[in-house]
């Protein structure tokens, strides 16, 4: 796999986890980190904020349009319940929103929901963006950081394919605890 195309598949996952998917771009960013290492995927995270910031203004405009199809669509969604919907558009109704779309960030929150929100909202696009970009990026970048200290520990102990495992693992074990324990 080259450099490129590992870039390209972050940014395809960054758009999809933004707007219908339903895990999160740190798996790849994570995997990326471990079989080739922090610099390429820190690249590959700021492709990611990017085309999440991208899904995120589809999001914005669909449900600006189409409000009650969209929370519909959301709710069909693993680990999303109409409360977590409520919450998050309600939270995208108030004046530090922005801090609410950061916090999402590291509570399990999907940034989604805040996506979604911020139509309703009359959030500006442009703005949702600029926010958008650097709280996806910060979250990525602690995924990166974890994968690279994981990286850092175990390479005497495990080939890079063996890591990859381990990684992907900790990921099945993590949405298995995450989606059992959230609430429907």
């Amino acid at each position: 796999m080259t450099g490129v195309v590992a870039i390209a598949f972050a940014a395809l996952w960054g758009f999809a986890e933004a707007t219908v998917f339903f895990v999160v771009p740190d798996v790849w960013l994570t995997i990326v980190t471990v079989r080739f290492g922090p610099r390429l995927a820190f690249v590959a995270a700021i492709a990611a904020a990017l085309s999440a910031a991208a899904g995120g203004l589809v999001m914005l405009r669909l449900s600006a349009a189409f409000p009650e199809a969209v929370a519909q669509l959301l709710d069909m969604t693993p680990a999303i319940s109409p409360a977590m919907i409520a919450e998050t558009t309600a939270a995208m109704h108030a004046p530090d929103w922005p801090f609410a779309l950061l916090q999402g960030s590291v509570t399990g929150r999907p940034y989604k929901l805040y996506a979604a929100g911020a139509g309703p909202a009359g959030i500006d696009p442009l703005v949702l963006a600029a926010v958008t970009v650097p709280a996806r990026f910060a979250r990525f970048s602690i995924a990166i950081l974890v994968a690279a200290a994981l990286r850092a520990l175990l390479p005497a102990r495990l080939a890079p394919g063996r890591l990859v495992l381990v990684t992907l693992a900790a990921w099945a074990a993590f949405y298995a605890l995450f989606w059992g324990l959230m609430p429907r």
